[in-house]
């Protein structure tokens, strides 16, 4: 079931993420020409922008171990939530 979980919480992250790199996108592409390309903002911006949309394209089995973790902390949040049974506390 915590895989499962972790899955639906990568397709729910893909599928919000998606949305707003799509709406942004043009405000980032303006900042990214108008803006210094070497600044380490930039950069890092740049590279994070790489990093989610690489994400948002790979399916939860075939992301690595350390991604697929912070999927598993939700994961284990609801399980928490649900009595760790998958049904409601009592």
């Amino acid at each position: 079931m915590r895989e499962d979980l972790a899955a639906l919480e990568h397709d729910q992250w893909a599928h919000g993420t998606k949305h707003m790199l799509e709406v942004l996108a043009p405000v980032l592409e303006l900042g990214f020409a108008i803006g210094p390309r070497f600044h380490p903002d930039v950069v890092r911006a740049e590279k994070s922008l790489e990093r989610w949309w690489r994400q948002i394209n790979t399916p939860y089995a075939d992301l690595t171990e350390k991604e697929k973790s912070s999927d598993r902390e939700w994961a284990d949040k609801v399980l928490e939530i649900t009595g760790k049974e998958g049904g409601p506390k009592e």
